[in-house]
């Protein structure tokens, strides 16, 4: 499912928060507004992370949202919120999407469906490209089968964290990525 002006990547891997938290302030010191959704609140800044000033720290939104029910209501609701993000980093989504237990793949997808609205409301309402990443564990075969149907239908990209030598080189490439939009 495309949509003009809206890029949806995929990762998967064993995501500490140092590339979530790494992609988000280099967005933020370009001046991008971000959303970091995850399941828990950050406890603290990965040591090899440089504490971003106040006016970067602005620009970046942390939202905690345990289930996938609180995280459908507040997709809902972007319409309401002041600071609309251009950049959505979602982590966590095999929590949300239940992808390793009592799995549905009709929610997984209406969540898909939900995030991609959401980006297109975006796009709409800031006139510019929007930019969705979402982190998803590394996952057993099977699991991964039932995400390679997501990542089919909803996903314009999907880098494995595996591929990549270390976590600095991908988050370098998706942000080359963001670059071209």
């Amino acid at each position: 499912m495309n949509i003009d002006g809206v890029f949806s990547t995929l990762l998967i891997g064993d995501v500490t928060n140092y590339i979530a938290l790494k992609f988000a302030i280099d967005c933020a010191e370009k001046g991008l507004p971000v959303w970091y959704i995850s399941t828990e609140p950050i406890q603290e800044l990965p040591h090899t992370i440089i504490k971003p000033c106040r006016e970067v720290l602005k620009l970046i939104t942390f939202i905690y949202l345990q289930t996938y029910s609180d995280l459908i209501k507040h997709l809902n609701g972007i319409q309401n919120w002041r600071n609309i993000p251009r950049i959505i980093i979602l982590k966590n989504f095999e929590i949300y999407s239940k992808i390793k237990a009592d799995y549905s793949s009709a929610k997984a997808a209406y969540l898909c469906v939900i995030l991609l609205n959401t980006m297109s409301y975006v796009k709409q309402k800031l006139n510019s490209p929007a930019y969705l990443l979402v982190f998803n564990a590394s996952l057993d075969t099977e699991d991964l089968n039932k995400l390679q149907v997501l990542y089919d239908m909803y996903f314009r990209k999907c880098y494995s964290q595996s591929e990549y030598e270390n976590d600095d080189n991908l988050v370098k490439c998706i942000e080359e990525e963001i670059s071209s939009i």
